[in-house]
Parts: C-alpha cells; sequence; structure tokens
C-alpha cells in the first residue's frame, strides 16, 4: 500500500489542533495513555457516523479491549463532554464480548491477537475501530497510532473507514498519514 505523508508536526501541535475541547497536556508530561486517550477523543469528535448507526439522540460509545490505563484516561478525557450534543460512555470489552454497539473500538496492540474475533465482527459495520498495533491500518483497521521518535503518529485507512461508511473530517485527514486511497 502507497502511504502518502500528509505533514510532520509535534506532540504540542497535535494536542493543540486534535484536542480543541479538552485542557491541552504538555507533550512532556503527558502519559501514553492519557496521549491515547486525547486522539480517541478527538478520532471521536472529527467523525461523522451514519444516522441508522448513531441517531441523533442516542449516546456515543467508545469501547476499549486491553489496556485499562487507557480506559481510564479516555473516562476522565471525556467526562463532561458531549459531542454534537450526544452524551458519551466509555467500557470496557473483555476479549469475547461483542463490540457491535461500539461506535469507537480501540485494541491495545497487546491484544489484537485475542480481539480478532470482535475486529471481525464489526468489519464494514459503522465502528471506528482504533490499535497501537503494528501494521493495524494496513490489515483494514481505521486507524494506528504509533509511537515515532519520541513523538504519537496516526495513519489512517481511508478505504477501510469508507467500507464502514464513517466520513472523517479534514481536521483529522490534514494531520494523518494517509492509506488505502483510491488512486
Amino acid at each position: 500500500m502507497t502511504r502518502r505523508p500528509r505533514g510532520v508536526v509535534s506532540w504540542s501541535v497535535v494536542a493543540a489542533v486534535l484536542l480543541v475541547a479538552v485542557e491541552p497536556v504538555p507533550a512532556q508530561t503527558a502519559s501514553v495513555p492519557v496521549l491515547t486517550a486525547g486522539f480517541l477523543f478527538s478520532f471521536a469528535k472529527f467523525t461523522a457516523w451514519p444516522a441508522d448507526a448513531l441517531p441523533p439522540a442516542r449516546e456515543l460509545s467508545m469501547c476499549v479491549v486491553g489496556d485499562e490505563a487507557v480506559r481510564t484516561a479516555l473516562e476522565q478525557t471525556v467526562s463532561g463532554h458531549t459531542i454534537d450534543g450526544r452524551s458519551l460512555s466509555v467500557r470496557t470489552l473483555g476479549s469475547s464480548a461483542s463490540a457491535s454497539a461500539c461506535h469507537l473500538l480501540y485494541v491495545s496492540g497487546e491484544s489484537l491477537a485475542r480481539a480478532t474475533g470482535q475486529l471481525e465482527g464489526v468489519r464494514g459495520a459503522a465502528v471506528f475501530t482504533v490499535s497501537d498495533g503494528e501494521r493495524f491500518a494496513e490489515s483494514g483497521g481505521i486507524a494506528e497510532l504509533a509511537r515515532v521518535k519520541g513523538r504519537m503518529r496516526f495513519t489512517v485507512n481511508l478505504g477501510a473507514a469508507r467500507r464502514a461508511r464513517l466520513r472523517l473530517g479534514s481536521q483529522l485527514l490534514n494531520l494523518a498519514t494517509i492509506i488505502g486511497e483510491e488512486q
């Protein structure tokens, strides 16, 4: 697959742009789970789900598999916030639980092998899948987080997002490395 970088940005720029509704956390003091939670919140903020998957009055459900520190940080990040007037919920999914009620699903890289069934269960559904697992986006996930030279980067698979019927905002895409584009 062809990778096309859309810009190299430092953590402070990413935090300032993506976390508009959250108190910015200086990159030097932010832990990986806090940064991951900030990215997950921003992914949800700059994504539009189809109306049949996320009706207007329904809460947006964010699910985490395999990383309680990320779940805790995500709960703290979204506490008191809404997205497009929707309340936000965060929950942990066990490796055998169904992810069909999730709108955003984060699977830690260490749990990818155990979460294969959950990921297969939402393939093609309107679920924004994210992981820090290597080659996650290339193998069909929507977004992959990676630390490169001390900075958090992310890759977006546009083909996977289109199959999930998700519309990703330009604020998100301008900072991502894009793969899966139709040439």
